[in-house]
């Protein structure tokens, strides 16, 4: 397994700038992150050159920790000598960006462990994502020691530079800490520590140190001193933090928000007094499902990146596997270039006939010049055999270069022989396969962006829970309070209250369609008046296509009808929200997380979100025919991105209306733009 612990590997590693088509075939594409991966997302603005520094500390580890000798400036691979072990390394340029994908592969007896380091260096510094995952979704994947090293060598940040170990916040930064918790675009998770009256400070911080070491890089990590903690508390009441305990704050915090209560959930001191190494896993695991429960958007260029090098990847598959189209010459010259030439061993020696000699004193005369007459055939004979023998020899040698044998001996003609007759794959089916893969990819593509906005609005959903269950338990209260207040003078009308039906909407039924919504005249007779802009309504209609939002969105016209009448009857002296929150009983309205009184600071600060909001009405109401609407209903959602928004400004106490100046989409906000960067 691939972790800061125990990273096991045998020496023997070596680079290649070639793979084989069955170790690309086993590649593990790394699945959508669980709760059981480590992913990290971390910017930085630090000067070019800065994924050198984190390259250099990737080649140390995998050398070190798992004995692969990895070429990091250049497309390549390196592979252990058993093969279960191996890092690939890839570089692509795409404008002013530059970009690196290593990705690791260790396989052992409890799977394989995929670690992947993407870093994207811009103009303006850049950003790094690390992923580890595991091929069995039911294996733990640790953080990789490679994280605290890349930490250690460049300057990364989420809002506040990240550091591997816990940071003191003393009194005097205290506002520090609140403007992180509360900043909208934040991605991390804050653990916020409090230390146990009368223990030594250094021991504590210490001891935080060991429980969040597994958290470096997925979240920031602040230990409070005792007179920090102290005013903490005293501001932030049930949203502190208890001494002796830890809390986590999610993305998207806000302390002045109810939700804050229950999102921001406790590691109580219970759980602390274990062994070092049992709460680490612990305090680990919380953050990973604080991550799952409340996930944070990576910006489009990431998905980009990932999916580009992805891509490349693939290309690299078809490469391998289709059959090449280049001419037989072509592949014959870089068969033979990969040879040195070649010759038989031991050329025969060539026989020169023997010179003729003259006998002139023969006895035997006529037998003697018939001899002589045989043996001047065999002498031609020889000369022919001796030409035919060169001939052939020359063709042996031209065959054994032209096919690049080392020679002509059996051995090396039957590996001739069993690559001619292989079986070749079938290049149609390979054709349709990669088809086929590439049709899938993009399905998972669309399929991975459709599970993240589910995430997104599951934690939307998540949040808007813990917010009506803190309302409702404060409710309880109140009306446990005032029954018994009620009981000490009338037992009996204390506990006589029937829950009735809940009452119905001033305006009726929803109108059949969006055509009607804006021009129905129920709304004129209960003072409603819209000035903003028709077409933002008809962009609805083409999302509501089942009309789910239409009933929503006119109940919350119904609560501002039926506000406007509690006002003007005298049952009412609070806003709109109060009114949702305990408005008279027989008054109709919708949930108050439904509504909201107001936008974040981050949307009010920022002068282009702001201009969203600055919506018109009559130049009676103001000279400048325009004002503020901040306050809004939100009563439905069709996805992360696409929700109905409501906003309008109340003039009941001047002159008995209320102006909607928007009905359509979320305006773009703090949050909204954090999802889509």
């Amino acid at each position: 397994m691939i972790s800061e612990d125990a990273e096991l590997a045998d020496s023997g590693g070596r680079m290649s700038t070639t793979t084989s088509v069955d170790q690309m075939l086993d590649e593990v594409q790394p699945p959508t992150p669980t709760v059981r991966d480590y992913q990290a997302f971390w910017t930085t603005h630090a000067r070019a050159g800065w994924t050198d520094a984190v390259l250099g500390e990737v080649r140390s580890w995998a050398l070190r920790r798992l004995g692969l000798d990895v070429n990091v400036a250049a497309d390549g691979e390196a592979i252990s000598a058993g093969g279960d072990r191996r890092a690939e390394v890839m570089h692509r340029q795409a404008g002013k960006e530059s970009g690196v994908r290593v990705r690791v592969w260790n396989t052992n007896g409890s799977g394989t462990f995929i670690v992947t380091i993407l870093a994207v260096e811009d103009p303006t510094g850049g950003w790094i994502l690390l992923q580890t995952e595991s091929s069995d979704r039911a294996q733990r994947a640790a953080k990789p020691a490679v994280a605290d090293a890349i930490l250690g060598v460049v300057e990364f940040e989420d809002i506040v530079p990240l550091r591997a170990t816990a940071q003191h916040v003393p009194r005097a930064a205290l506002e520090n800490l609140e403007a992180l918790l509360g900043n909208p675009s934040r991605r991390l998770p804050v653990l916020v520590a409090a230390p146990i009256d009368g223990v030594d400070f250094d021991r504590w911080i210490r001891a935080v140190d060991k429980w969040t070491r597994h958290c470096a890089g997925i979240a920031h990590v602040f230990s409070l001193d005792p007179r920090s903690a102290e005013l903490y508390r005293q501001r932030h009441g049930r949203r502190a933090v208890a001494a002796g305990t830890v809390r986590t704050y999610p993305a998207r915090t806000d302390l002045d928000d109810p939700a804050t209560d229950t999102a921001a959930r406790w590691i109580s001191a219970e759980t602390l007094a274990g062994s070092d190494s049992a709460v680490a896993r612990i305090v680990e695991r919380f953050v990973r499902q604080h991550q799952q429960t409340h996930p944070v958007l990576l910006p489009p260029g990431v998905r980009s990146w990932s999916r580009a090098f992805d891509r490349f990847a693939a290309q690299r598959l078809r490469s391998a596997v289709t059959p090449t189209t280049s001419p037989l010459e072509d592949r014959v010259a870089a068969r033979q270039a990969t040879q040195t030439a070649l010759r038989p061993a031991h050329p025969s020696p060539v026989v020169t006939p023997a010179k003729k000699t003259d006998k002139a004193d023969l006895d035997t005369g006529e037998l003697l010049a018939t001899a002589e007459r045989a043996l001047d055939r065999l002498r031609a004979q020889l000369e022919v055999s001796e030409r035919l023998r060169e001939q052939h020899m020359t063709e042996l040698r031209h065959v054994q270069e032209f096919l690049a044998l080392p020679n002509l001996q059996d051995d090396a003609l039957l590996e001739l022989l069993d690559a001619a007759t292989r079986v070749q794959p079938d290049s149609d089916a390979i054709t349709r396969l990669l088809a086929d893969n590439d049709s899938l990819r993009g399905r998972v593509e669309t399929l991975e962006d459709l599970l993240v906005e589910e995430q997104i609005d599951a934690a939307d959903i998540l949040l808007e829970r813990d917010r009506l269950d803190t309302l409702f338990a404060a409710k309880t209260r109140e009306a446990a309070f005032l029954r018994g207040k009620v009981a000490e003078y009338d037992p009996a009308s204390a506990y006589s209250w029937v829950d009735d039906e809940t009452p119905s909407n001033p305006l009726g039924a929803p109108p059949g369609g969006w055509e009607g919504f804006l021009t129905d005249s129920r709304l004129a007779e209960h003072g409603l008046v819209f000035t903003g802009n028709p077409r933002t309504v008809k962009d609805i209609k083409s999302l509501d296509l089942d009309l789910g939002g239409l009933p929503s969105a006119w109940d919350a016209l119904g609560t501002l009808a039926a506000y406007r009448q509690a006002r003007l009857h005298g049952l009412w002296e609070g806003g709109v929200h109060a009114f949702c929150e305990s408005g008279p009983a027989d008054s109709f309205h919708v949930p108050p997380n439904k509504h909201a009184r107001d936008e974040s600071s981050a949307t009010r600060k920022d002068s282009r979100l702001a201009g969203y909001r600055l919506l018109p009405v009559p130049k009676t109401v103001d000279p400048t025919g325009h004002v503020h609407m901040w306050s809004h209903f939100k009563p439905y959602s069709w996805s992360a991105h696409q929700k109905l928004r409501i906003h309008y400004h109340d003039q009941v106490t001047v002159d008995e209306k209320i102006y909607i100046g928007h009905v359509g989409q979320h305006l773009p906000s703090g949050s909204t733009d954090k999802v889509r960067r």
